[in-house]
């Protein structure tokens, strides 16, 4: 059995592909897992339905899988979709992982066959959804440096919790992309890779006093970036305005934006009434 978690971002969505970095944990609360059994013809289940063959028919299509290729592939999941946990990430990682053991794809191909699977869901992919799933430790990621996995100093009180309506990560790219266009001087892009730097050095710091603040401070800016893009849908904002009600230090969107799940810091553990999940990183 092949097994894979769910990813979150805690900061540089949408600058990662324009070149900045971000910071990605496994979010081990959800998982992916793919079992094969031989069949006389070739199926697809997800959570025991009929599911799409549109990725395993593109890898036919471009000679990864062969056409003779039979058999049922069982996907089950709780990562709940279109919510910026990375299902679609976690789906395409199980794929080509199943790809290697079947000896269709050579190890080294794994990554960037993953990501190419990805692309037929969310168009371009930075591949920090696939450095997320796969990895053991949260993450510096960037398309030109790749991935550089840190163990950070201290436990930081992050949850995640879901806004109550699906992200939609091709609207919330588009949003950006005309926000660019129709502002090509801006510096958010400059700014969310600021507040990344900000909290990886903070996650990393053993100042004990000022650490916290300077989280805090990295994640309310990056939340403005996407204020500033206007990524933020009605029902994302009053989930992180409930949230500052509830307690939470600062909050913000992760994953594409519009709705989706939310980070949110803490300084004493949140009521569990509040059905927040961990962030362990």
């Amino acid at each position: 059995m092949i097994s894979y978690p769910a990813k979150c971002i805690l900061s540089g969505e949408h600058t990662v592909l324009n070149g900045g970095c971000a910071i990605v944990s496994p979010f081990k609360v959800y998982t992916t897992t793919l079992e094969y059994q031989d069949a006389p013809k070739l199926e697809m289940f997800l959570n025991s339905r009929p599911f799409t063959k549109r990725v395993l028919n593109f890898l036919q299509n471009i000679a990864l899988l062969p056409r003779t290729f039979s058999g049922i592939l069982n996907v089950n999941s709780n990562i709940p979709m279109a919510s910026g946990l990375g299902s679609s990430a976690a789906f395409c990682v199980a794929i080509a992982n199943f790809l290697v053991q079947k000896g269709y794809i050579l190890s080294e191909n794994f990554f960037e066959v993953a990501r190419t699977c990805e692309n037929l869901f969310h168009g371009k992919s930075s591949g920090v959804d696939i450095a997320g799933v796969i990895s053991k430790n949260i993450l510096l990621y960037s398309m030109d440096n790749g991935a550089t996995q840190f163990v950070p100093t201290w436990k930081p009180l992050i949850y995640v919790s879901y806004s109550g309506v699906p992200s939609d990560t091709k609207k919330a790219v588009g949003k950006v992309q005309k926000y660019r266009n129709d502002f090509p001087n801006t510096n958010i892009d400059k700014n969310m890779e600021s507040a990344t730097q900000q909290i990886y050095k903070a996650l990393l710091s053993l100042d004990v006093k000022t650490r916290l603040k300077q989280l805090c401070e990295g994640i309310n800016q990056a939340s403005e970036c996407f204020e500033e893009w206007g990524i933020i849908g009605d029902f994302l904002r009053a989930h992180q305005n409930k949230l500052i009600q509830e307690g939470a230090l600062v909050t913000k969107p992760t994953g594409s934006g519009v709705g989706g799940h939310v980070l949110s810091i803490w300084q004493e553990e949140p009521s569990p009434c509040l059905n927040l999940m961990p962030l362990n990183l």
